[in-house]
């Protein structure tokens, strides 16, 4: 005899005697790599999340749905997706590096960190402590090889730096800058922005007054300098009278006291060349510089250079040696100018080269004293001399970006060829111009390194260097 059972009976049965089986996705945590990180604030990084079949970032994300997304400053989210369908999802959040003061002492070897609004920004890994601008707005020059070879530091000493004798003393602020760009010359002017603390500041003019007192001398007004030719120490810079191989440099942001992310800097606009730098204090009848140099400048004036500087005070000063050279490096003398030997007024002079040379004339000018010291002043000068019809092709060398200028009595059209040394041609290229100066610019990022000549027809031909 069978006996029914009914089917709620049996599933009751079944179920009793039934084990869960535990099925898990493939993919249970999702990691994003980094987790974390800084970029200049215009910078981007690129976030890797864990492997998946499928992937899906946020909406703030460049690349949304592949493994690696490129982002910016912000917090980023991805789901991971396996090839069972089952997903994760992991975060990940980009910060804003800012510029900030190292508080350790030493001295801080600096690396480029990025590129912001034209300034290039060097840091110590954590924090942003110094920028250059090698290539200002408006500026014709490119700077690219002597910002490629830059060594960048910036020192913190335990104390401000002082050199006293019995009636004079200099003081120097105990946060200075270093850069050097190994042996290269600058092609044109740039700007720097060094970051201090007030307080830094500050000091070194009270130091500066408390010895005044103590002598009974007067102080001389601070100022900020930088060396010329040889980097700034001050185990040796400094002399009771003064800062040898100095200029004085003016605080652009001085009136503004603008900061980055809170930190103040200075400014200094024009920078011709490069060595180091900081802030001094002096006391008695010697300035902070032996010699005030106020200005140096040239200028084209038809066919001649005209060279003018100008002093705001002069001690023991026997004459000044004006030098001139064709690369930068090599000078020689080109005429000795009497000064004023000892002045606490302006004084100005001036001298006309009446030969310069065709295409960049270097300039720099060299003090000599009554002691028999010599000593560069100033930064070197650069005027570029282009007669009428004359053709200048510049920066060169060049790393990507030839430029060439030229004077023309009518308007016209010109086909320009580049050759190889092995006199193949590499590239051309056809422009119209305009009656009076044509500047264009010519783009070689495409050329192996090398010597090139430029022929713009009319056996007009012009040898250039293409390096990185």
């Amino acid at each position: 005899m069978q006996t029914a059972i009914s089917n709620s009976t049996l599933c009751a049965s079944l179920s009793s005697n039934f084990t869960p089986v535990d099925i898990t996705c493939p993919v249970t945590t999702a990691t994003i790599t980094p987790p974390s990180t800084q970029v200049c604030s215009t910078g981007s990084t690129v976030l890797t999340a864990s492997a998946g079949a499928s992937y899906q970032w946020s909406a703030n994300a460049a690349n949304a749905t592949t493994q690696g997304a490129l982002v910016g400053i912000g917090t980023y989210t991805v789901t991971v997706t396996a090839a069972s369908g089952c997903t994760a999802s992991a975060s990940a959040t980009i910060t804003a590096k800012t510029f900030g003061l190292p508080s350790a002492n030493g001295t801080l070897t600096l690396t480029e960190d990025c590129t912001e609004n034209g300034w290039t920004i060097y840091s110590n890994g954590n924090q942003q402590v110094f920028a250059i601008e090698w290539q200002p707005t408006g500026s014709a020059y490119s700077n690219m090889i002597p910002k490629n070879n830059a060594q960048v530091s910036v020192s913190l000493d335990a104390a401000n730096a002082s050199n006293t004798n019995a009636t004079e003393g200099t003081f120097s602020m105990k946060r200075y800058w270093n850069v050097l760009t190994g042996g290269y010359v600058l092609a044109g002017p740039v700007n720097v922005r060094f970051f201090y603390a007030a307080a830094e500041k500050t000091a070194t003019a009270t130091q500066a007054s408390t010895f005044a007192g103590t002598v009974g001398q007067p102080t001389e007004t601070p100022t900020w300098f930088k060396t010329v030719g040889t980097p700034f120490d001050p185990a040796t810079s400094l002399t009771s009278g003064g800062i040898t191989t100095a200029i004085a440099l003016t605080d652009v942001n001085a009136a503004a006291a603008a900061t980055l992310n809170g930190t103040l800097y200075a400014q200094f606009d024009g920078i011709t060349s490069f060595s180091g730098g900081g802030y001094a204090a002096g006391v008695g009848l010697a300035t902070t510089l032996p010699i005030q140099l106020l200005s140096f400048t040239g200028k084209k004036v038809d066919n001649s250079i005209a060279l003018q500087w100008a002093t705001e005070s002069e001690r023991n000063v026997r004459d000044f040696t004006l030098q001139k050279s064709a690369d930068g490096v090599h000078f020689v003398d080109l005429a000795t100018i009497a000064s004023a030997k000892n002045a606490n007024t302006t004084k100005r002079y001036v001298y006309t080269d009446l030969a310069p040379a065709m295409g960049n004339n270097y300039y720099r000018l060299t003090v000599n004293d009554l002691d028999g010291s010599v000593r560069q002043e100033g930064d070197i000068v650069t005027v570029r001399f282009d007669k009428k019809g004359e053709v200048a092709i510049y920066p060169n060398p060049t790393s990507g970006k030839l430029s060439v200028r030229f004077q023309s009595e009518q308007n016209g059209t010109a086909n320009l060829r580049i050759f190889n040394v092995l006199g193949s041609i590499v590239k051309e290229h056809t422009t119209t111009f305009d009656k009076g100066e044509n500047t264009f610019d010519l783009d070689l990022s495409d050329l192996p390194n090398g010597t090139y000549c430029l022929d713009m027809g009319q056996a007009q031909k012009y040898i250039f260097i293409k390096e990185q």
